[in-house]
């Protein structure tokens, strides 16, 4: 009886052990960083909540995740800082929705490089060459300067500039985009 009690027992515990390593081979399906990460601590507490919170609101309003990336040097992880952004969001699941939309600007304090990385065709529609070049003159007059925070809320506030200008709500950043581009157009067939 003892025996058989053992072997129950055993058979149970290893039954337990092969879900628990089955679970743990499933690949992630939800994003495993904050939307915004710092890993050097150049961001204030107070700071570092509330650029969360923005970026979780513009990610939740338009269905694309919006995230910051700050390390110390990226070349501990890859040899350039767009590949690294690259291997962060897929690495850690990173984006909104079934086709995990998004944007990561990832910052290198060491060398003051930085990347972005777009993902997903509501990401990659809205930030085309144009809306890229948009983004980036929000944030880097700032970074010039030093001023990290007002940076990254500027970064934040870019997106969600150029996202609701290609998710249908009117906005004055919109009219004006599509004016430039109609205008630009016109030029070219006249």
């Amino acid at each position: 009886m003892k025996r058989r009690l053992a072997c129950i027992v055993l058979a149970a515990l290893l039954l337990l052990g092969l879900c628990c390593t089955a679970f743990a081979e499933a690949p992630a399906t939800e994003a495993q960083l904050w939307n915004i990460t710092d890993t050097v601590g150049l961001l204030t507490g107070d700071e570092d909540l509330t650029l969360e919170a923005r970026a979780e609101e513009i990610s939740a309003q338009y269905g694309v995740g919006v995230y910051l990336l700050i390390l110390e040097d990226y070349s501990e992880y890859y040899d350039d800082p767009y590949e690294t952004a690259y291997q962060f969001y897929h690495g850690y699941t990173l984006g909104e929705g079934e086709d995990r939309d998004g944007v990561i600007l990832l910052m290198s304090m060491s060398d003051r490089k930085y990347a972005t990385f777009f993902y997903g065709p509501k990401a990659e529609y809205a930030f085309d060459a144009y809306g890229q070049e948009l983004m980036e003159e929000e944030f880097l007059d700032d970074f010039r300067d030093d001023d990290w925070y007002d940076g990254f809320s500027d970064y934040l506030e870019g997106c969600a500039g150029i996202l609701s200008v290609d998710s249908g709500e009117f906005t004055w950043p919109q009219f004006l985009r599509r004016l430039g581009i109609s205008f630009g157009v016109g030029l070219l067939l006249a």
